[in-house]
């Protein structure tokens, strides 16, 4: 949840996501995805799919920032190292 968006994206949004991190992944020579690889695409894949909220609108957002902070805000799990 998040006050400047309005509507999120849909679960194909969602299986995009997954797909264009899967290619992050391959281009970066593992064959598993890690956070980064999600927070990278996040919002080149997401920005087009949201809708802002109209403070967002009114303030001029932009929907590309909006999705870059909220990666930012997520707290993502620490690896365990053997």
């Amino acid at each position: 949840e998040n006050p400047m968006i309005a509507l999120g994206i849909s679960p194909r949004g969602a299986l995009h996501i997954s797909a264009a991190a899967r290619a992050r992944a391959f281009l970066y020579g593992r064959d598993y995805v890690i956070d980064e690889d999600v927070c990278a695409v996040f919002s080149d894949v997401c920005a087009h799919r949201v809708i802002l909220s109209a403070p967002a609108t009114m303030n001029r957002m932009d929907a590309r920032d909006v999705l870059e902070e909220l990666c930012k805000s997520v707290k993502l799990p620490h690896s365990v190292s053997g």
